[in-house]
């Protein structure tokens, strides 16, 4: 895990969670479209998101739960491929699990890596 240290909050409450390098609150902007050239073409830019991410770096798990904080809605998949790429490398194994019963909040979409590995099918 290397968390991104140019969007760590600092101040205020969130400045306080800085438990080590890699753990603390990260926020992003960014736009709902990716990435591609060709949207810089664009005469006006597409409203801008902005992202609340919470970046913990555990004993056995890395973790960092995600919202969309300018919507009321959970972050795309694409989005959070984007967010997933600024903490981890591509060779790392990150899942998000999807069970009903767990005790998170809602709203937020959560990734974790396993620090000893993770089983995968291929």
């Amino acid at each position: 895990m290397h968390s991104p240290q140019k969007y760590r909050a600092t101040g205020g409450t969130y400045g306080k969670y800085h438990k080590n390098e890699n753990s603390g609150v990260f926020i992003f902007q960014m736009s709902g479209f990716s990435d591609d050239p060709i949207y810089a073409e664009l005469p006006v830019l597409p409203p801008y998101e902005t992202f609340l991410c919470l970046a913990d770096d555990g004993e056995e798990w890395e973790g960092v739960s995600v919202t969309v904080t300018s919507a009321k809605r959970l972050p795309t998949g694409e989005e959070l491929r984007r967010i997933k790429n600024q903490f981890w490398d591509n060779k790392d194994t990150i899942v998000q699990f999807h069970n009903d019963n767990l005790p998170l909040n809602k709203g937020f979409a959560y990734l974790w890596r396993k620090k000893d590995g993770f089983p995968t099918p291929f």
